[in-house]
């Protein structure tokens, strides 16, 4: 069985982790600023702040899945 396409688990939890923290504090402050559910607990500024550092990691985890998927492709050519 070929590994081609295939990530490393710490990489599939990696992903996983980074974009659903980034979903999550996202739709926390949606709901809290936007829908004014809790707005003093949910739509301040430290979930905001939060959120901006989720899609600091976000950002690490695409360009983690994008150098892999980078270099399968181009074994895959080879092949």
């Amino acid at each position: 069985m070929s590994r081609l396409g295939k990530m490393p688990n710490w990489q599939k939890k990696f992903v996983i982790v980074g974009m659903m923290t980034c979903s999550i504090t996202g739709l926390i402050y949606l709901l809290g600023h936007q829908f004014h559910i809790q707005r003093p607990t949910l739509g301040n500024h430290s979930i905001l702040a939060a959120h901006g550092i989720a899609a600091m990691l976000a950002s690490l985890v695409l360009g983690s899945v994008m150098s892999f998927h980078i270099k399968a492709g181009i074994k895959s050519r080879k092949q």
